[in-house]
């Protein structure tokens, strides 16, 4: 019998200000992969979801202090920014809480 599982799980991020083919943008790649022959059962893709959204906000972070350190964008857009976007992350963990626990019922 196979029994399908998560092995691996990889997030690509790329944020730009381009306008009409100009300007810069800042790409990362994250991997997550468990060692050979073992894996993640898809019982457990609400926790492998909210870990992904863990990697998702360490890649953002990583590219805004990119853009911090390179001098495009300044300090206090900087932690407006990641200020915003740990709230975002917040209100999806929120969403999907709410949304697993109404599928339950």
């Amino acid at each position: 019998m196979v029994k399908f599982g998560i092995t691996s799980m990889t997030l690509s991020l790329e944020v730009g200000d381009k306008d009409y083919g100009k300007g810069m943008s800042h790409f990362a790649n994250l991997t997550a992969k468990l060692p050979d022959n073992e894996s993640i059962p898809l019982e457990q893709l609400d926790e492998v979801i909210d870990q992904g959204l863990d990697m998702y906000f360490a890649l953002f972070k990583l590219i805004l202090t990119d853009r911090f350190i390179a001098g495009i964008i300044k300090g206090e857009e900087y932690k407006n920014l990641l200020i915003a976007s740990e709230a975002r992350i917040e209100k999806i963990r929120g969403y999907l809480k709410n949304h697993e626990s109404s599928k339950r019922s």
